[in-house]
Parts: structure tokens; C-alpha cells; sequence
């Protein structure tokens, strides 16, 4: 896997700045994210070696990818996301289900049990 060092500190300043940021999709082509954001192709990419079976925790925010899958089998994945109690819906699908998309309306808080457990919460 491949990090590029320190792009989640420009994209949250992106946020910070404008109120949001622009979202690239997942695809074929690694190198996508250069065309939407021109200024990380100074950062250091930083290669993370994985064995089968590891696990990787980080920022959803920070450019990352893994090259190309040069075995036979699929490759597996699971994506695990993390918000702030009293996140609020924006309206993107994103991780939520079509169910859940039909009960939500822009502004309203994810604050479900069911849908988004609280696993924190400071005293």
C-alpha cells in the first residue's frame, strides 16, 4: 500500500478553507488525484508493505492506494468510517445504504443507534 505523505493535512486545509473538498473517485488510474489536485505531486509517496491478513488504520482523507492485485484471487477489502458524535447528513451516499438514504434528509443528524453506534464519548 502507498501513502502520500502529509496530503491529508493539504485536503483538510482545502476544507477548512472553501467548506468543502473535491472528491475523486476511485479508479484504474492511481495517478487521478494529480488532476484534481495538481499541488500533492510534490508530496513523498511512502510505501507501506502489507502481508496477507494486515490491516491498515488511517485518515480517509489521506491519499492512499495499492498497485495493482498480481494474483489470480480478488482482492478483499473492508472499509471501516469514523465520524464526530453529531455529524449532521450532506446528502452524499457515500458508505449508507439505499434505506438509509431514503430516511435521511440534508442537515439531519446521524445519530441512529442502529446506523452509526457511538463507540466514544468523552465525560
Amino acid at each position: 500500500m502507498y501513502f502520500l505523505k502529509g496530503s491529508h493535512k493539504f485536503i483538510l486545509g482545502q476544507y477548512k478553507e472553501k467548506g468543502y473538498f473535491s472528491e475523486v473517485k476511485i479508479g484504474k488510474n492511481m495517478n487521478d488525484i494529480f488532476l484534481t489536485y495538481p499541488q500533492l505531486s510534490n508530496l513523498e509517496s511512502v510505501a507501506a508493505e502489507m502481508k496477507a491478513g494486515s490491516c491498515s488504520f488511517h485518515s480517509g482523507m489521506l491519499v492512499h492506494g495499492a498497485g495493482p492485485n498480481m494474483t489470480p484471487w480478488k482482492r478483499r477489502a473492508m472499509t471501516y468510517a469514523m465520524m464526530p458524535n453529531g455529524s449532521k447528513f450532506n446528502g452524499k451516499q457515500n458508505i449508507l445504504t439505499t434505506s438509509q438514504m431514503s430516511r435521511l434528509k440534508i442537515g439531519d443528524e446521524l445519530n441512529q443507534d442502529s446506523d452509526n453506534p457511538i463507540l466514544y464519548q468523552r465525560k
